[in-house]
């Protein structure tokens, strides 16, 4: 077993190749795999069969008479009639431009010339103290817990944090009845064609993100061995040598079960570098399997800095 993971020379593409291992049972059998940070060339490919899936959604609703588009098209036709729907769809149209006025918002506050939060990097400051690096854990942690040496410096720079997004929430607040309002001016049949395709748009950004991440277990997953404990008594599950991929086919892993497929990204979510989000704002892709509202499109990356929504909640 020894000779499974033998050491060899170190290469520059070991670096921050983070992995971790992932024992799962389900009660009867239980299977070791090594979860491991995907390297830039399987990331690639991970993009590339979530545009694939997006694109795919939106050729076939191109087509006036496919079932996707009639489909669409009759659940829009829903927000036609009576005040309360009419302002459902405006805004449902209007969600997109929100969520860029709020992007552009927090970027303008933390890089205006007359932005506190831009003077002597201070948002910047703050919130890498809030998510540390591979040599400082951060101030999460100790936000977390109540007993940690450092938790009244990490309370001091959630409060700031806080401010920042309540700053960004009230210039939006005064902006968001606007953009809604610019959708009622619109002839009835093209605003419900415009919500059709938003609910399109919204079933394309789903079903990408859905095959980004069972693409990101295929190429994350790998074969796991165990060795005997250097460290004590036992036996620990180390990443196979050589490395290889766990699943035969991309097939394989549409087929798992759901719990299996959960603790495979929640092993995956555990090794990446963590990206705080922004209160309001879409995750990175692939972040979350579940369902945005209706006639919300996915974004591209905040332009600027964002901030946590409260962990302890």
């Amino acid at each position: 077993m020894a000779d499974t993971v033998k050491s060899r020379r170190k290469r520059l593409s070991d670096l921050y190749a983070f992995g971790t291992p992932a024992t799962i049972s389900d009660g009867h059998n239980e299977i070791d795999v090594w979860v491991r940070k995907l390297d830039p060339l399987d990331h690639d490919w991970v993009q590339r069969k979530a545009r694939a899936a997006r694109a795919l959604v939106r050729i076939e609703a191109n087509d006036p008479t496919s079932e996707r588009w009639l489909a669409a098209l009759d659940e829009a036709e829903t927000y036609r009639d009576g005040e309360e729907r009419i302002l459902e769809g405006c805004k449902l149209l209007a969600a997109k431009r929100i969520a860029e006025r709020n992007m552009s918002i927090r970027a303008e506050l933390a890089g205006g010339e007359d932005s506190k939060w831009a003077k002597d990097g201070l948002l910047d400051s703050l919130l890498d103290a809030w998510q540390g690096d591979l040599d400082d854990e951060g101030l999460l942690v100790a936000h977390l817990d109540p007993d940690h040496p450092r938790h009244e410096e990490a309370e001091r720079v959630w409060t700031q944090l806080q401010e920042f997004d309540a700053e960004v929430e009230a210039a939006l607040e005064a902006e968001q009845a606007d953009i809604v309002d610019s959708y009622r001016g619109l002839d009835d049949d093209e605003r419900v064609e415009r919500i059709a395709k938003a609910i399109v748009d919204t079933e394309a950004e789903l079903i990408g993100m859905q095959m980004f991440e069972r693409a990101l277990i295929f190429k994350a997953t790998k074969c796991a061995t165990r060795v005997p404990n250097p460290d004590g008594e036992g036996e620990i599950v180390v990443e196979a040598n050589p490395p290889g991929y766990y699943f035969e086919s991309f097939d394989e892993v549409e087929r798992l079960h759901p719990p299996v497929f959960a603790r495979l990204l929640r092993a995956y979510n555990e090794i990446e570098v963590p990206v705080m989000e922004g209160k309001g704002l879409p995750g990175p892709e692939g972040s979350s399997t579940s369902s945005p509202s209706p006639g919300v499109e996915a974004t591209s990356t905040p332009s600027g800095p964002t901030v946590p929504a409260d962990p302890a909640t």
